[in-house]
């Protein structure tokens, strides 16, 4: 996340880091999108 990037950023690159994090965020995006969907918030 934000808080961990500086620490993320030594270990595994500035590249490998923002891929990491944009796909992680994309991953709670679909994950928040199908759990609206089951409990009949969306659609």
């Amino acid at each position: 996340g934000i808080i961990t990037f500086p620490l993320e950023k030594e270990y595994f690159g500035v590249k490998v880091t923002v891929l990491r994090n944009t796909i992680s965020f994309f991953i709670a995006l679909i994950i928040a999108v199908v759990t609206g969907i089951l409990f009949g918030e969306i659609l």
